[in-house]
């Protein structure tokens, strides 16, 4: 089954009428994100981020740009793309791992080796596009996203591993699940079990998110830009600090139990330009400092959107 999935990849059958086909059901894929409030109020907010990065395009694209694909431009994107010099393949479990080179190696030895795929990208600056961005659908309670817009500095590596903790780390501290603030509002019910936070940061984009239900988004947003304020003023909780640390450490340790976790992360952290156990180090050298430090780098006003959909 792994020699058939390589070969799969390796070697596409494409036709205009299987292309033909697939636009069809991508074109109504398309139109059922348009109604999906997660969906929206989560590509608004990107949009409310960045004014040009790629990143701000929903990935399903439109109607009108599937409708100029045929078969030779997905050709064209696969010889680009879908290659041995741009692929990575990890195999975790009961495997013997020189039958898993041996595969790997007979399926890519008829590949011509290529130079790496030079991506351009549009010039970004640090200012976000909008800092607020609203939409009306079919929702029973106000739904929202409330973004900042980062800067990776020119980190690779393990700086830039090394920054998204501790932008997690503080997101955690400030209105995570066990912080004084989401309990306030969770009693007050202002936020529900709905309530997430979520950090991406690449070597040419970077934000962190967080979001869910509320009747009421612009007070979560005023109550949580209190508490930031608060803590640039007033410094962090050095104790609790540490303790998330560790408790980050657990999370990283408790992924080995599954094979899905393992080889997800190898590749996440494979494109970051760092191996998996480096999260090990980070959490070792991770300090209070540091942290404070991030958090005035990271959490600046003018780098904060909000992206709301309300009910109809």
């Amino acid at each position: 089954s792994f020699s058939l999935l390589l070969d799969y990849v390796q070697n596409p059958y494409i036709t205009q009428e299987s292309v033909e086909n697939e636009k069809g059901i991508i074109g109504q894929e398309i139109m059922m994100y348009q109604d999906n409030p997660g969906w929206k109020v989560y590509f608004n907010l990107l949009r409310a981020l960045y004014e040009k990065h790629p990143v701000r395009i929903d990935i399903a694209g439109t109607i009108d740009s599937i409708s100029r694909i045929d078969r030779d431009t997905l050709y064209k994107c696969y010889n680009t793309f879908y290659h041995p010099s741009n692929m990575i393949v990890v195999a975790v479990g009961d495997v013997e791992p020189e039958s898993v080179f041996s595969k790997v190696e007979a399926a890519i030895l008829h590949k011509e080796p290529r130079p790496p795929v030079n991506r351009i990208y549009p010039e970004e600056t640090a200012a976000i596009s909008s800092d607020y961005v609203e939409e009306h659908l079919a929702v029973s309670i106000p739904m929202f996203r409330l973004g900042f817009k980062g800067s990776c500095h020119g980190e690779t590596g393990i700086g830039l591993l090394m920054y998204e903790t501790a932008v997690r780390l503080l997101l955690e501290l400030l209105i995570g699940r066990s912080s004084e603030l989401f309990e306030q509002l969770y009693k007050e019910g202002l936020l529900n079990s709905s309530f997430g936070i979520d950090v991406s940061f690449e070597k040419q984009y970077a934000f962190s998110v967080m979001g869910g239900e509320s009747p009421d988004p612009m007070q979560v947003r005023e109550r949580f830009c209190r508490t930031l304020e608060g803590a640039r003023n007033h410094g962090l909780d050095k104790s609790a600090c540490e303790r998330l640390v560790r408790s980050f450490r657990g999370r990283f340790m408790r992924q080995f139990n599954s094979v899905e976790r393992i080889s997800h992360s190898f590749i996440t952290a494979h494109f970051k330009g760092v191996n998996m156990f480096d999260y090990l180090d980070v959490y070792d050298k991770i300090s209070f400092e540091y942290i404070n430090e991030v958090l005035h780098d990271h959490f600046k006003t003018e780098s904060l959107a909000m992206s709301v959909i309300r009910p109809v």
